[in-house]
Formats: C-alpha cells, sequence, structure tokens
C-alpha cells in the first residue's frame, strides 16, 4: 500500500558538524501548492544524517538548523516515480549566514579566457527572495527592492 501511494524513504546528510532537519511539504503529489506558514520549519525528521525517514508525495521544502545557527534550505521531490538517487542529498554548510554557499578560492576555466583565479566569494542558494520553495521576484526596481529587507 505504500509503494503504490508513493511513500518513500530518503536520507539527508549535512556537510558539516550536527544540524536539525526539517521537511515541510509545499505541494502535494498531484502538483496543488498547500496552504504553509512561512515561519514553520515542518516536520522534524531528527538529528543530520537523517536516513529511511519516509515522506509522502510532494515538493518538500528541507530546512536545516546547524549548529552554528546558520539554516539552509534545499528542496526535494518525492514521487513513486522517483529514483533513489533523487531522494538522497548532501545540504553543504559552510556558510553562517542563511541560505548563502561560499565558493572557495581557486582556478577557473572560461572558454574564452582559459584558466583564471578567483577569489572565495558567498552567493545565495536561491533567486530573490533567498527561500526555497518561494517564486522568485522579477521587474522590481533598486528601490523597491530595498524595500523588502
Amino acid at each position: 500500500m505504500r509503494a503504490a501511494i508513493g511513500i518513500r524513504p530518503v536520507r539527508i546528510e549535512v556537510s558539516d558538524g550536527e544540524a536539525d532537519i526539517f521537511a515541510k511539504r509545499i505541494f502535494d503529489g498531484l502538483g496543488r501548492a498547500l496552504a504553509t506558514d512561512p515561519a514553520d520549519l515542518g516536520k522534524p525528521l531528527g538529528k543530520a544524517p537523517v536516513s529511511g525517514v519516509e515522506l509522502e508525495p510532494g515538493l518538500y521544502v528541507i530546512n536545516v538548523k546547524h549548529g552554528n545557527g546558520s539554516q539552509q534550505q534545499a528542496t526535494m521531490q518525492v514521487s513513486r516515480e522517483s529514483r533513489d538517487d533523487d531522494l538522497q542529498m548532501t545540504i553543504k554548510v559552510n556558510s553562517a549566514d542563511e541560505n548563502m554557499v561560499v565558493i572557495y578560492a581557486g582556478s577557473v576555466t572560461i572558454p574564452q579566457a582559459g584558466q583564471k583565479q578567483i577569489t572565495a566569494f558567498a552567493i545565495d542558494r536561491f533567486e530573490w527572495p533567498n527561500r526555497a520553495g518561494v517564486i522568485p521576484m522579477t521587474d522590481v526596481s533598486e528601490v523597491e527592492a530595498r524595500g523588502f529587507l
């Protein structure tokens, strides 16, 4: 019965240290949006790594509260058709800023310019407003964007 419904076990790890993992379903298995409270982290799944916890079909925001106080997010689609690899993730936690990832200094290859050295920088995980499961805002002036902060 569980397999027919599409309930599947997931595995979630974090790259560094201890973290609490939560899963908030934002769309059901048929793609219908669910009413959610933005402040709600979702169903607690336990301390990372989490393995074998079963989730119903749908789109989830996976919330990670890291021991250093940072909070990171990722999305995970769960369905009967999901490959086992799609139901496993490692969330990189290397920044204390919410939903930011540090890209370390190093050498990159640029097609028209060849090898270039870059300095370390941080980048948002998601488009503005940098939240998983939120439709990115477009056609917003700089003045309007500052009003959203």
